[in-house]
């Protein structure tokens, strides 16, 4: 007996020894990917200090140069009248994208009110048409109602002896239940039609038309053009795009002199940006002379093309007047494109 046993738990234990085995293999693979994920995390945040160590060194060398800069007195005054155009820009580019999105709102706004009016007319339209044959029918069904109870009462009173009469009288009333059945069917499906339309919703606005969205663009382009003209003084709009285009160390504004003259330009234009009310009265004839002369590429195309709005009138409201040639547009004056729609 105890050597009949023996085969058994020799094949047990290295059962066993199989199933340790390939434990150990798993745990063993699990700890080399463990170990190299470890691996590329390390990686990643090696490079990521190294750029960060690059990004710094760049920023100290910035700051080297401008302060190096700055220790010249005219060199100073250029930075400060560079940083001044560009705060002019920002301010003109903020201006611009305030009222772009003003813009589109009203005429998002107005266009839903037109659609919800739209709806509700035509709404009433059919809720009229309904409202005829469900009276019509609310008063058939009735008017059956009433004649079915009179038979029935009739068939009642009748005498049991009579039975020819209440037979009669039985089928004639049969035959306006069958009526009034029909009737309140198509009774009901009216009046689910009716129900259906007073809960339908009102349709979602999709949004500005391309007759919307070159209005609002004329407008905006209307508007940068006020700008460059508020801001032509001594070539300021020129010079407020090209300081955002160079580097601080590279800004060069001439002689101290020089540089204070358009100083302060750039504090007279920050004013005259900050006074102006892009109202109708002021952007009516702007808009009205860009209506005139721009051309689309596309009938579904609503940015106008570059090449039709190259000059403009320093005031569109008086004929004649002198142009100011400068492609804001083109040359995308105040980020206006970014404001387009």
């Amino acid at each position: 007996m105890f050597t009949a046993l023996m085969p058994s738990r020799a094949q047990d234990t290295d059962g066993a020894g199989d199933e340790r085995l390939l434990q150990l293999y798993w745990n063993r693979a699990a700890v080399k990917q463990e170990l190299a994920a470890l691996r590329r995390e390390r990686d990643s945040l090696v490079t990521r200090l190294r750029d960060q160590e690059a990004e710094q060194a760049r920023r100290d060398q910035r700051l080297h140069t401008l302060e190096s800069l700055l220790a010249d007195e005219e060199r100073a005054a250029c930075i400060v009248l560079h940083c001044q155009l560009r705060e002019l820009w920002r301010e003109c580019a903020a201006r611009l994208s305030r009222f772009s999105a003003a813009l589109a709102e009203r005429q998002t706004r107005r266009m839903r009110e037109r659609l919800h009016r739209g709806f509700e007319v035509e709404r009433a339209r059919q809720l009229g048409e309904l409202a005829g044959p469900l009276a019509g029918l609310q008063a058939e069904v009735r008017d059956l109602e009433e004649r079915e109870l009179a038979l029935e009462r009739l068939v009642s009173a009748t005498p049991f002896w009579r039975w020819r009469r209440r037979g009669r009288l039985r089928a004639e009333r049969l035959a306006l239940a069958v009526e009034r059945a029909a009737r309140a069917a198509e009774l009901e499906a009216y009046a689910e039609r009716e129900r259906a339309l007073r809960e339908m919703p009102r349709p979602e606005c999709p949004g500005l038309s391309v007759e919307d969205r070159r209005l609002v663009n004329l407008a905006v382009i209307g508007l940068a053009q006020e700008l460059a003209v508020v801001c032509d003084d001594q070539g300021i709009a020129a010079l407020a795009r090209a300081a955002m285009m160079q580097a601080m160390e590279d800004a060069d504004y001439g002689s101290r002199s020089e540089v204070k003259n358009l100083a302060r330009g750039v504090t007279r234009c920050r004013s005259l940006v900050a006074a102006l009310e892009p109202s109708g009265t002021t952007l009516k004839p702007r808009v009205g002379w860009l209506r005139s002369r721009v051309e689309y590429r596309r009938d579904d195309e609503p940015v106008p093309l570059a090449q039709s709005v190259e000059h403009f009138p320093r005031d569109a409201s008086r004929a004649g007047g002198s142009l100011l040639k400068i492609n804001v547009l083109a040359e995308d004056y105040w980020e206006l494109h970014a404001a387009l729609r």
